[in-house]
């Protein structure tokens, strides 16, 4: 059903929503040019983010060259709660407290991210791209590949294991609407 498979694309969602927390807890941080700092950083809605942050040029912006490795313990997002690991290094672009202003690029990995919706535990692993592209003012397009992620999926005592190959999600989005196209090939266990 569309439940067990749409917790894929939670981490880039996530991850989206984090940037510009990310950036500012950055900027807050005294460093020199290529450290590597660490801080804990709180979700929202409870749990937290241990975050190490490599700030490669020193500019204390979250832009091309730098990275981040994430380990979220019980993060409630949305409806859901988070737990594993996340990195992801800036290809291009600035990630600042309004993501309308520049375009972004990353590469993201996730491994053994767990995300708990109601009964439903979906562990992923893999890889993707994101691309974050302001429209406007108040709306972005943001596009997601990944050559190749896993994700299984655990409802009802039964476990399921999903293959996502070529996988692409292109989604444009402001405060009250949005649009989602999906391409690539899904393996889904015999249900």
């Amino acid at each position: 059903t569309g439940a067990e498979v749409s917790p894929m694309t939670t981490p880039a969602m996530f991850l989206q929503d984090q940037l510009p927390k990310l950036a500012e807890h950055l900027k807050k941080q005294a460093h020199l040019t290529g450290a590597v700092t660490s801080e804990s950083v709180p979700c929202d809605s409870g749990g937290k983010m241990d975050v190490v942050f490599n700030d490669k040029n020193g500019n204390e912006e979250l832009d091309a060259g730098d990275s981040a490795d994430i380990t979220i313990s019980n993060c409630q997002y949305d409806n859901f709660k988070m737990n594993g690991k996340m990195s992801f290094t800036m290809n291009s672009g600035s990630a600042n407290s309004n993501l309308t202003a520049s375009n972004i690029n990353l590469l993201a990995t996730i491994q053994d991210l767990k995300v708990e919706f109601n009964d439903i535990v979906s562990v992923g692993n893999g890889s993707f791209t994101m691309s974050i592209t302001p429209v406007n003012s108040t709306t972005l397009t943001v596009d997601m590949q990944s050559p190749s992620l896993t994700n299984q999926v655990t409802q009802a005592g039964k476990t399921k294991v999903f293959q996502y190959k070529d996988y692409n999600v292109n989604a444009t989005a402001n405060a009250t609407t949005s649009s989602w196209s999906v391409k690539g090939t899904v393996s889904v266990p015999t249900l």
